[in-house]
């Protein structure tokens, strides 16, 4: 009896803790998908990310060493987003270079914290475009911006750090950021060195220039930083351009413009020795000046364009 009663007394602080909530069995996490990049660029790392699965949890630092691939894009801000299963719920989640990603999170259950169901709004900030540089090297920060948005706001001193990198080294730079709230868009052009808080406009140290509303007459002669030359017509919110480098290449250019970015494709047409195409973002930085954002297909040799005072070649 006393050999059974030592047993028991053995056994009951096993078995209260394999009967513990945190020792029960997880529901198995499945990665479906991942990707590493940028919205324009980015590479399949979902068997890498599957086999950083331990005991149906995720926890990894986003980095290219840690994810076992080359840097798809030196200097380039980029973002590992993850669509994953969970008791047959599919959810998303993402975090930017440096950041861990915890699955499935405390909050996955309810699309909250380790992740979002799948087609739920964003709390109501949607960041439409963000490059951070000066002149013509810029850097695509957009998914680095939206991934650190917490209950519909972003708070944050732009700095090389933060951003990222430092596309110019040696070179004031600033953050030229799109976003929308509520159904309606807005622009920030916020200095190296200086804060921002969205939604609110609220600056700490000089204030930033803030804008809202499209822009309009781009329709002219234009030229860019690679040698094109262009003629542009805006029509409405329609922008069209051809760019005649014949005999070497002829393209055309088709997009759409909302409040200072512009979304569009190109290609080249019969008559010239190529025959590419891809798409571009464009940010209308004035009526005179367009700064290449990113671009997907086979990249496009201009990223600054400005107006001209005569017609092409």
């Amino acid at each position: 009896m006393k050999a059974k009663l030592g047993r028991l007394f053995l056994w009951a602080p096993v078995m209260l803790l394999l009967d513990s909530p945190s020792a029960k069995a997880q529901e198995p996490l499945e990665i479906v998908s991942a990707q590493y990049g940028t919205d324009t660029s980015s590479i399949d790392v979902t068997a890498q990310v599957r086999s950083l699965v331990r005991r149906n949890t995720l926890y990894v630092t986003v980095a290219p060493r840690i994810l076992g691939v080359r840097d798809p894009m030196p200097g380039v801000a980029k973002v590992l987003r993850v669509q994953y299963q969970v008791g047959g719920n599919r959810y998303e989640a993402s975090a930017a270079d440096t950041e861990i990603l915890s699955l499935p999170g405390s909050g996955a259950r309810r699309g909250q914290d380790g992740g979002r169901a799948l087609g739920r709004r964003r709390d109501g900030l949607r960041i439409v475009a963000a490059t951070y540089g000066a002149r013509e090297r810029l850097i695509d920060v957009r998914q680095l911006l939206q991934s650190r948005a917490q209950d519909g706001r972003l708070e944050l001193q732009v700095t090389n750090q933060s951003m990222g990198g430092d596309p110019l080294v040696g070179q004031p730079k600033a953050l030229h950021l799109t976003y929308e709230w509520e159904g309606r868009e807005y622009d920030v052009v916020v200095p190296e060195g200086q804060s921002f808080s969205i939604p609110e406009v609220r600056q700490r140290g000089e204030p930033a220039r803030w804008y809202e509303g499209a822009q309009e007459g781009l329709t002219g002669f234009w030229r860019d930083n690679a040698g094109g030359h262009y003629l542009i017509r805006q029509v409405g919110n329609r922008i069209y351009w051809v760019d005649d480098g014949r005999p070497k290449y002829l393209n055309v250019f088709v997009g759409t413009a909302r409040g200072r970015i512009i979304d569009g494709e190109w290609a080249d047409m019969p008559g010239g020795q190529l025959d590419h195409s891809g798409t571009l973002r464009l940010r209308i930085e004035s009526n005179d000046r367009l700064v290449k954002i990113n671009s997907s297909g086979v990249p496009f040799g201009g990223t600054v364009f400005t107006r001209g005072d005569q017609g092409p070649r």
